[in-house]
């Protein structure tokens, strides 16, 4: 698994998460999202479609109580040769 630990954020707030996610996995097991600050509560995850060249994925979510925040991105049960690249991690507010 690949993480990027966020600070500061403001509490209650709406996110827009964004990164660029290639992946050489089976389609329906690579994920990307962000978790709470105590870095294991899922706020927000989405998946990965196809196996492909970099994909940019996006993930709104709303901060909670939160001031600190983790983006992640994985596969869960590889296969042998599996791999997963991640850039561009970025964080905006969410437009209204």
């Amino acid at each position: 698994m690949i993480t990027q630990e966020v600070a500061p954020v403001r509490p209650h707030q709406r996110y827009v998460v964004k990164a660029h996610v290639q992946a050489f996995a089976s389609s329906q097991r690579v994920f990307f999202g962000v978790r709470a600050g105590d870095g294991r509560t899922v706020l927000a995850e989405t998946g990965l479609g196809q196996a492909s060249p970099y994909t940019e994925l996006t993930v709104t979510f709303d901060s909670g109580d939160n001031s600190g925040l983790t983006f992640f991105s994985g596969y869960r049960a590889p296969r042998a040769g599996s791999w997963l690249r991640v850039d561009g991690f970025s964080l905006a507010p969410a437009p209204a």
